[in-house]
């Protein structure tokens, strides 16, 4: 392992993100995923459980499923950029209508991710979200 690649994970522990997915299963598997790569996660199965979390913590980004039971993710977002502060977030769903897509995009969504999620492509999404809002923080 060269010393680049221990610099990122020493620099990515500082980012915080808040994981909001009401499939335990796909939770689980992206917590253990962004762990690994060196990130603080708070995961949580509910738009309402994300709120909660935004309040108590310091969060960097957020990935939030858009179809949860109760609060949506959308709404969650929205509430949160009001009430707490703006954050930037991938949206996922495994509605990837263009109806979807667009609430995703207008509330300010970084970018939109359907399922089954294909993990290069979430890797590669969290890649150019860093460099676009925390290039400053982090050396690549």
């Amino acid at each position: 392992m060269n010393c680049h690649g221990n610099q990122d994970a020493l620099n990515r522990s500082l980012l915080s993100l808040l994981l909001a997915e009401d499939d335990d299963a796909l939770r689980e598997t992206l917590r253990l995923f962004f762990d690994s790569q060196g990130f603080k996660v708070f995961p949580v199965g509910s738009g309402t459980e994300a709120i909660d979390v935004a309040r108590r913590q310091k969060i960097s980004f957020s990935i939030m499923d858009i179809n949860m039971p109760g609060l949506s993710g959308i709404d969650a977002f929205r509430f949160i950029s009001r009430e707490i502060g703006t954050m930037p977030c991938i949206f996922m769903s495994g509605d990837a209508s263009l109806e979807v897509m667009q609430k995703a995009l207008n509330v300010g969504a970084f970018t939109f991710l359907s399922k089954p999620l294909e993990m290069d492509l979430m890797r590669a999404s969290v890649e150019r979200l860093i460099r676009r809002f925390f290039k400053d923080n982090l050396s690549f």
